[in-house]
């Protein structure tokens, strides 16, 4: 600000102000200086701060701030700006705060400490899903060059606003960690705030460790009321103080001191002109100076050198009306002349970024004209310079700002029509056309908001299309940025643009227009909208642009937990396709497509299969992206259907050819074969050809890693296969696969419980991985944590309720296949321990149809082990020739087992053995197989079987001494407590 004084012209005779310059110190605020003051000390000190500074237009905000911050040494003062439209532009104002951050870190370091910074900072950028980096602007192509990402299709909405709400949390942790300055960041307009910025903002101050401040500043009305709401739903993470001042109005007293404070002592009728002051603007501090100046405009207010006072002429110098900051403004604009007002309206319209080499590009102003201009406007108090913070202070750039926002809408407002309408088409086709590869992603947002506030000037056919693809770009980015709302706005707009367009001739753009505005409509939750749209593409989309839609409308069916509808889409796509699939096939279905599969691979050996050449179907291609969404619906919700669909696969890959993706059907089948037909060898070899087959096309992908944790213990250690998921988890979040990356803590958590470790050890695991669902959204996996963590802990206690199954089940949870099977086995784990052998054979009848997951190794595995342990309890009871059946079948598929993978299966095929032979009064070779598994187990680490063992032989005395039996059973109790249960 200049100070009174600093400004003179001559008239010949005397120097004499010509004009009235804003006062550079504060007046009348002592009271909000203080509390200001107590905030920066607080912030000093090492302490964040949030201070709130409200007040209407004019009274003082700016000023105040300017004048205390900007002389504070080793302070660093960022601001910012809300304005009209900011709902428009998701994050904006955050991603200016990072740009300018890392502008002023590549001003503190070198090339080289800087790309070091980035490389650490890669790991958080790399969580990202490719397309959503694309569309921050700060992210640099250095940034780029991290790990392999996915695609945001494949990240479930809710799940890509988590990520990106991390993402920016966790970089401003680093970044201001980094920098390690103290940082001012004044907001201003908080009015015009748009919700999404305001409450990450919040996140993000809530949780950065490095001192910071944030000044929010703005007419009072509803965005207090959200800080007041924000804070408390941040109060567990805050670690900052709260200030809060209100500007009011001055008194009539007070306003006598403040033009006595302009004008000098020397004010002839000083009462009166207060009086006309305060009737015309009342106690607002920039309408009083705004009153003074068109007084002194008007030569109703002059100075005389001779006598050195203001003169005011009473009769001439009342005004017949109160008038508001935007009123006198507008009267000051009035009195421009022309070229200041023909760059104010363009200004009014470009909003942000105004700056002479812009105002140069799109006006016919040169350089020097437009910096004249710029300077002549910012004296007369219509816009303001910005300032950038630097690591040697503040300084001023090039570009400039409104210093009043309800100033620049009331000259857009005298504007309107062509003329505006004119300046926001230049500015638009500017941003589209700047570039020669096309609009920068930067751009797009701000291209797209003037673009559509042109829409009533006519435009030619290639501009409608052109126009209604920025509007799709828009939408999608707004999507990406997970703010849906904003992103239909842009379809609506988009539409405007598309009315003229036809099917015929412009197919491709509309198809594109349709099918992100069905994706939109859909996560807005507009049901009747989205169906709208799809049979508009039904009716006029080609079969390329129809997939493209109906793909979207599977992915999103399923990430929005409607797995049944996703299922419905995929298998009509796939039918489209040419590929026909029963909707319910039952074990014969699978049956059949194994024997078709079986007789295909029959006529190959391994080597030929993966000699296969590479497919060169497209329609296949497509099919391929089809059945790995289908997995996903089907792995829990239909296993026979994901048993039909991998073998279908299978055989495509077998009569067409190999690609990328085809591991995936050899690894299935080779599961199938263990799981459904016990023949862990040949599963073995043609899940671990599907592994190889991945390294043939380079894919190195978390699914890849995921799927070979599975079949890993067909032939080696189950317990190695706990490190495989956490890599398979972390690989695949990386990819943006979060579906695939829940999918593999709920096998982790099985894992863990059928090793026999302590139950607390598996309930941390999966409370810890209920925490990774929870983060990525994946309702259904963690209501499958947080049944198994129930379950355990009833089991713990030797109870169990079936309240929560119960509601499970009524809710139609999608994963109710797999939940309500490890929930059995759970049951029937607890109904053997307590002996409770009715209880127990009926888990078992209602397992035979339930348990039936042809994908899920755990599922066969431990249910058979129990049922064994059982039909062993009711050979003790009674000799049952139907049971002694069972337990035989039960014995030789534990016995191919073990031979196969002799680490995962031989510990409990011999506790089986055992136990059996007791039965049999066999207790020579009893005793030692039940020494063996006790033996076997311990190398294993599971506590549970060595328990077992020990209380099968604590019952043997034949050969054995009645001390020894005990020492067995008083092991065998310490192992059951180690283990977790203390009513054993």
């Amino acid at each position: 600000m200049k100070e009174y004084g600093s400004s003179y012209q001559s008239d010949g005779r005397v120097n004499y102000p010509h004009q009235l310059e804003a006062p550079k110190e504060v007046f009348g605020r002592d009271k909000e200086l203080a509390i200001i003051q107590e905030a920066l000390t607080t912030l000093i000190s090492g302490k964040s701060v949030c201070l709130e500074v409200s007040g209407e237009s004019g009274m003082g905000k700016t000023h105040l701030k300017q004048k205390v911050f900007s002389a504070q040494p080793g302070i660093h003062l960022f601001r910012f700006s809300f304005y009209t439209g900011s709902e428009l532009r998701p994050y904006e104002l955050l991603n200016d705060l990072f740009d300018r951050l890392l502008q002023f870190m590549r001003d503190m370091k070198s090339d080289h400490e800087l790309s070091e910074w980035i490389g650490k900072m890669n790991p958080i950028v790399a969580d990202l899903p490719n397309e959503v980096v694309h569309s921050i602007p700060f992210l640099t192509p250095d940034f780029h060059r991290s790990a392999k990402r996915g695609k945001a299709s494949g990240v479930a909405p809710t799940t890509n606003k988590m990520l990106l709400e991390s993402f920016y949390i966790d970089f401003a942790q680093e970044i201001f960690k980094e920098i390690n300055r103290k940082f001012v960041l004044l907001i201003d307009n908080m009015s015009l705030y748009d919700r999404d910025t305001l409450e990450l903002l919040y996140q993000i101050f809530s949780s950065v460790e490095a001192p910071v401040m944030i000044v929010l500043s703005g007419r009072s009305g509803e965005w207090q009321g959200l800080r007041e709401e924000l804070l408390q739903k941040n109060a567990e993470n805050a670690k900052h103080a709260q200030f809060a001042i209100k500007l009011e109005q001055f008194t009539v007293n007070e306003v006598n001191g403040f033009i006595r404070f302009c004008l000098g002592n020397k004010v002839n009728r000083l009462d009166e002109l207060t009086e006309l002051t305060y009737q015309t603007a009342g106690g607002n501090p920039k309408s009083l100076i705004e009153t003074l100046r068109k007084l002194i405009r008007e030569n109703k207010l002059q100075y005389d050198p001779e006598t050195e006072q203001w003169m005011w002429d009473i009769d001439k110098g009342w005004f017949t009306s109160k008038m508001s900051i935007v009123s006198l403004f507008l009267n000051k604009y009035e009195g421009l002349d022309e070229s200041e007002k023909e760059l104010l309206r363009f200004c009014a319209c470009l909003g942000t970024n105004i700056n002479a080499a812009l105002i140069t590009k799109l006006m016919r102003f040169n350089t020097s004209e437009a910096n004249q201009l710029l300077e002549r406007l910012m004296e007369k108090g219509f816009i303001d310079r910005d300032e950038v913070t630097t690591q040697y202070g503040n300084v001023s750039d090039g570009n400039y700002h409104f210093s009043s926002e309800d100033v620049a809408e009331g000259i857009r407002e005298r504007i309107k029509g062509e003329a505006c309408c004119k300046n926001h088409r230049t500015i638009a086709n500017y941003l589209i056309n700047r570039s020669a590869t096309g609009i920068s992603d930067r751009d797009v947002f701000e291209a797209a908001a003037h673009v559509n506030k042109s829409s009533s000037l006519p435009m030619t056919k290639d501009e409608r299309r052109s126009y209604t693809h920025l509007n799709v770009l828009a939408a999608k980015k707004a999507r990406l940025l997970t703010s849906f709302r904003t992103g239909y706005k842009y379809i609506k707009a988009g539409e405007n643009f598309a009315q003229e367009l036809n099917w015929s001739e412009d197919r491709e753009v509309l198809a594109e227009l349709y099918t992100e505005a069905y994706h939109l409509a859909r996560l807005n939750n507009m049901d009747e909208a989205s169906l709208g749209y799809m049979n508009n593409a039904l009716q006029h989309f080609s079969k390329e642009a129809l997939f493209e839609i109906r793909f979207v409308q599977m992915v999103l069916e399923i990430q929005l937990g409607k797995l049944s509808k996703g299922l419905s889409v995929g298998l009509e796509i796939l039918e489209e396709l040419g590929i026909k699939l029963p909707t319910k096939p039952g074990r014969i279905s699978v049956l059949l497509e194994f024997l078709k599969t079986r007789n295909m691979l029959n006529k190959k050996t391994l080597e030929e299969v993966y000699e296969l050449p590479q497919v060169s179907d497209s329609r296949l291609e497509k099919a391929f992206q089809v059945f790995f969404w289908l997995y996903r619906a089907t792995q829990y919700l239909a296993p026979e259907l994901n048993g039909v669909l991998a073998l279908k696969q299978l055989q495509l890959m077998l009569k067409h050819g190999t690609n990328g993706e085809a591991w995936s059907g050899l690894m299935a089948y080779g599961v199938i074969i263990g799981a459904g037909m016990n023949d862990y060898e040949t599963a073995f070899k043609y899940a671990d050809l599907g592994g190889q087959l991945a390294e043939k096309y380079g894919n190195k992908s978390g699914k890849v890693l995921f799927g070979k944790a599975i079949y890993w213990p067909y032939k080696h250690a189950l317990k190695d296969t706990l490190e495989w998921y956490d890599l398979a988890r972390a690989k695949q979040y990386r990819e943006g696969d979060y579906i695939g990356a829940a999918e593999a803590t709920v096998n982790q958590s099985l894992t863990m419980m059928s090793l026999g470790g302590e139950l607390d050890s598996v309930i941390e695991k999966a409370n810890e991985n209920y925490g990774f669902c929870e983060k990525v959204s994946a309702t259904d996996f963690m209501s499958f944590q947080k049944m198994l963590i129930r379950n355990i802990q009833q089991l713990k206690k030797g109870v169990y309720n079936n309240t929560e199954m119960d509601r499970l089940v009524s809710n139609d949870t999608t994963q109710f296949v797999m939940t309500s099977s490890v929930d059995l086995i759970l049951q029937l784990k607890l109904a053997y321990l307590k002996k409770d052998l009715m209880r127990a054979l009926e888990l078992i009848e209602d397992g035979k149809k339930l348990v039936n997951n042809l994908t899920g190794l755990y599922f066969k595995t431990e249910y058979d082990f129990y049922a064994a342990l059982t039909y062993i309890m009711a050979l003790q009871k009674r000799n049952g020739l139907i049971s002694r059946i069972k337990l035989n079948k039960q014995l030789k598929k534990f016995n191919k087992w073990a031979v196969c993978a002799p680490d995962s299966y031989a510990h409990k095929n011999s506790l089986l053995m055992g136990l059996n032979h007791l039965n049999h009064n066999n207790y020579s070779q009893g005793i030692e197989e039940l020494n063996k598994a006790k033996d076997l187990a311990s190398d294993q680490g599971n506590l549970l079987v060595q328990a077992m063992a020990l209380d099968g032989l604590s019952k043997c005395m034949e050969g054995r001494s009645e001390a020894q039996c005990l020492q067995d059973k008083e092991v065998s109790t310490s192992l059951y407590r180690k283990w977790g249960i203390d009513w054993k």
